[in-house]
């Protein structure tokens, strides 16, 4: 661990205690954040990640499973666009930014 990251509390372990569908991930910084996507995709499929009102007022739930599947196409999709090769090198990495509004 890094000494910025040893001067932070321990974070709480309170988040899906009583879940049967989420297990809590390694919080020790062992995982980046793709490795964490993909541990909520095979750990937590069956959790839900968002909750949203369709405009008939219908819920709708999307979980880690689909949320991972669809990152990963969209990351597909992506390279393919650029003609991108993830072996080419972070000189020829793009940098992409994705702006997202939310709210109402």
């Amino acid at each position: 661990m890094s000494p910025s990251t040893s001067m932070l509390p321990a974070i709480p372990s309170t988040q899906g205690l009583n879940s049967t569908t989420f297990c809590v991930p390694p919080l020790d910084g062992s995982l980046v954040f793709p490795q964490l996507l993909d541990f909520h995709g095979e750990h937590s499929a069956n959790h839900r990640l968002f909750v949203y009102a369709e405009e008939d007022g219908s819920m709708k739930s999307i979980v880690w499973s689909r949320t991972t599947q669809a990152i990963l196409r969209s990351a597909s999709l992506v390279r393919e666009l650029l003609r991108w090769k993830p072996n080419a090198g972070a000189q020829a990495a793009p940098v992409i930014a994705i702006l997202s509004a939310s709210g109402g």
